[in-house]
């Protein structure tokens, strides 16, 4: 009896780590993407790495958020060209923020951006209007660019 007892809770213990383990592995994929990762393979694939300057996570905040931090991940590179609007940002939402939330605020920082420039660099209200927003439940990638259907490309591409 005391063999059958021992064997039951060994076999609830194994079952206990596999289901957990299993569970922590889903955990995992849920976080899915490396801001850092992916927003320099967007850099690449667009072709545009010798025009833009990766920006410090602390100025993330402050540039696209209000100095608010909704982010468990984030990275971002932005023209290094005065009047230049080309824009790659990543952002891996935090577990109290939901992308919802991301998007509003990227829209707000869009909308910013669209009346701080129309008056100088009234070309770049294109780019800024028709800015690929995207995201797949968790992260979300902005891209501001002159290849507007190649940057939605990629970025399908790799939320998916």
């Amino acid at each position: 009896m005391i063999k059958k007892l021992i064997l039951v809770l060994s076999m609830c213990l194994l079952l206990g780590c596999n289901l957990q383990s299993a569970t922590s592995d889903n955990d995992d994929t849920n976080r899915v993407l490396n801001a850092e990762k992916v927003s320099s393979q967007l850099l690449r694939k667009l072709g545009i790495e010798d025009q833009m300057e990766q920006v410090r996570k602390k100025v993330i905040d402050n540039v696209f958020f209000q100095g608010e931090d909704l982010t468990d991940d984030k990275s971002a590179y932005l023209a290094i060209d005065k009047g230049n609007s080309n824009t790659i940002a990543v952002f891996v939402a935090d577990e109290d923020t939901s992308v919802d939330v991301l998007r509003e605020k990227l829209l707000v920082y869009l909308n910013n951006q669209k009346v701080t420039i129309e008056n100088n660099y009234p070309t770049e209200v294109f780019k800024i209007s028709n800015a690929v927003i995207e995201d797949n439940g968790r992260v979300v990638v902005l891209v501001i660019s002159d290849i507007i259907e190649d940057a939605r490309k990629y970025v399908d591409e790799i939320l998916k």
